[in-house]
């Protein structure tokens, strides 16, 4: 049976960022909460004791531990992440909140495409644009994050963030990540060895 071991996997979050340090110590996102929907378990991080984080340096940090930004593509996804208690003590003085898995390149205009492939679609799945959002206030490539109403989003300059100091609506205090739930594993690895047994069986 697959046991869910909390205690590696926060090892393993330390290990990782300890590893990724480039010679000056860096501190560890905090696991705020979570909420699983739809077979994927959604894991939000608190940043405020860094002062801040970028879309890059959040993407990085979730790669690094096995998951991904998270790619918010249905109305039951995103109930579930601003479901999660006082999940709007994360959103910075201006109203930003966390960063999700979703961006657009540096060409002003640009089409936004959540990480897992699929287009950013507003008005379906359950996304929808802030009040004139997107609106490129930022140079450069944008990330996409909660807006003040919490249910939607707005775009903002990727690289904003901690030592990002062209940005005047403050740094980024978090974001969200997505991980398989330990059953979804479980699954995928009943899977591989039934895979496994026909193969033999053929052979």
């Amino acid at each position: 049976m697959f046991k869910f071991n909390k205690s590696r996997m926060t090892l393993s979050i330390v290990a990782a960022v300890l590893a990724s340090a480039s010679g000056a110590a860096s501190a560890t996102p905090t696991l705020f909460g979570s909420a699983t929907y739809g077979g994927v378990t959604y894991q939000v991080y608190d940043t405020r004791t860094d002062g801040g984080i970028t879309w890059t340096g959040a993407r990085t940090f979730s790669q690094s531990i096995g998951g991904d930004l998270a790619s918010l593509t249905s109305s039951g996804a995103i109930s579930a992440v601003t479901g999660i208690s006082s999940f709007s003590t994360l959103f910075n003085n201006s109203g930003l909140g966390p960063w999700v898995g979703a961006y657009a390149s540096a060409t002003k205009g640009s089409a936004f495409s959540w990480v897992n492939g699929s287009a950013v679609t507003p008005g379906s799945n359950g996304f929808s644009w802030g009040a004139s959002q997107p609106d490129w206030a930022e140079a450069g490539a944008q990330g996409v994050l909660f807006f003040p109403s919490t249910t939607s989003f707005g775009d903002y300059g990727q690289f904003c963030g901690a030592g990002a100091g062209g940005c005047n609506a403050g740094n980024v205090y978090g974001f969200v990540m997505q991980v398989p739930t330990p059953a979804t594993i479980a699954l995928l690895g009943l899977g591989l060895v039934g895979i496994g047994a026909a193969r033999r069986k053929q052979a």
